[in-house]
């Protein structure tokens, strides 16, 4: 879809504003409440710890989370299908048997089902909503291929098909003797050695688990296909966005995208990974944010918003492609919903506080046994030999001057 250069103003200005005010940007309450579950998932510690006293975490969140979701992924993957389309009819019976069949080859063939769903199920029970990508993706592979030897016809066969582009050619000419009525004659035939590049074209439906750090959307949203902007924000390299066909000069003078600008919730999950800026000698291989929005606005004027999809790059939204469409394909669960909200809540909501205050008991509980068993005592100045009594090993003697020269401290 092509836009006048206000218009496309316009809408650069409007993606700006949504995405500075949707619910996961930057580190809003949502993204610090996300990052907290998932902190306490992983049994990081408090920030109240003590150097020399007990650190102990309680792993309680962990131990709710993967409790449930076991029961959760053998109500939709024990049995043989998954989905399954009931005739209205008689006449309907073989229509939906093929229906069923077909869903569930996409689901667990086509695409890895367990794990859509083992991770779908675990993004809902720790960081209160999961978020799935469903759409059909095209795919072009190109072969390379040799011939040799190829007659005329052959070679010109070659040529007329669209999907074939020709890399190297080479012309030979070979002579020889054929007999005729006018004895034997000299006959030229020219043959091709050719090296082609063959397209071949593709596609399936892909199901795609998204992080929920790289959602965006409306606080006004209810639901997903009601809400007014949608964003999924993900980082391209500049090889990816040239293979789908976006103007390249553009694409190359770009800002790079930095890890440093990453949330909290991002920089939570990623608990092996050092934090820092990866430059790639190939620049080729350069990362780039891109922000697949999905906004609702009046771009032909006719007093009607319209369902829309923009692709646009950096921090300064850059436009590459506008596109009208009919559906956002983005799906949400929450284990807990809030009414008239989108965001729910999580099982790790419900059990944060209780993993502190067992991470507090248990925490005391090991350093009251810590100082019953290795207690502080009082010990009297000259009266004592502080060597022999600053050593711990068994049957350690202690040389006093005075038998009450030491006496222990009650914990």
């Amino acid at each position: 879809m092509k836009l006048n250069k206000k218009k496309e103003q316009e809408l650069k200005a409007t993606i700006t504003s949504e995405t500075s005010d949707a619910l996961g940007y930057q580190n809003g309450k949502l993204v610090q409440e996300r990052s907290l579950a998932l902190d306490y998932y992983n049994s990081e510690k408090m920030g109240n710890e003590v150097e020399g006293r007990s650190q102990v975490i309680s792993s309680d969140v962990l131990e709710a989370v993967e409790s449930v979701l076991p029961s959760l992924l053998r109500i939709f993957t024990a049995g043989d299908d998954i989905v399954k389309f009931e005739p209205v009819g008689e006449e309907d019976e073989k229509a939906s048997q093929q229906a069923t069949e077909y869903i569930n080859h996409i689901i667990f063939k086509d695409n890895d089902g367990w794990r859509i769903f083992y991770t779908w199920f675990k993004d809902a029970l720790i960081q209160k909503n999961g978020f799935i990508k469903h759409y059909y993706k095209y795919e072009d592979e190109f072969l390379k291929e040799s011939y040799k030897d190829l007659t005329e016809i052959e070679y010109q066969a070659l040529l007329v098909d669209d999907a074939v582009e020709v890399l190297n050619v080479e012309e030979k000419a070979s002579e020889t003797m054929v007999q005729t009525e006018q004895g034997e004659m000299p006959d030229v035939q020219t043959t091709f050695n050719v090296d082609i590049k063959r397209k071949s074209s593709s596609g399936k439906i892909c199901i795609e688990n998204i992080p929920p750090e790289e959602m965006l959307l409306s606080k006004r949203a209810k639901t997903i296909q009601d809400a007014p902007f949608v964003a999924h924000r993900i980082k391209k390299t500049i090889s990816d966005l040239i293979a789908e066909g976006y103007d390249r000069k553009k694409i190359e003078d770009l800002p790079s995208y930095e890890t440093t600008n990453n949330n909290q919730e991002d920089i939570s999950r990623n608990i092996f990974n050092d934090s820092g800026i990866n430059e790639n000698a190939d620049p080729s291989m350069r990362e780039v944010l891109v922000q697949e929005c999905y906004i609702r606005s009046d771009v032909d004027n006719d007093g009607v918003a319209e369902l829309i999809k923009v692709i646009c790059v950096g921090d300064s939204n850059e436009i590459l492609d506008v596109e009208e469409i009919d559906y956002i394909p983005f799906s949400t669960i929450t284990p807990i919903i809030n009414p008239h909200r989108l965001f729910g809540m999580s099982v790790a909501d419900l059990v944060m506080d209780i993993q502190q205050i067992k991470s507090v008991l248990l925490r005391q509980l090991c350093d009251n046994a810590f100082l019953m068993n290795n207690s502080r005592v009082l010990a009297v100045e000259n009266q004592v030999n502080l060597d022999d009594l600053l050593s711990s090993r068994a049957g350690n003697i202690v040389r006093v001057k005075n038998p009450n020269a030491v006496v222990p401290m009650q914990a």
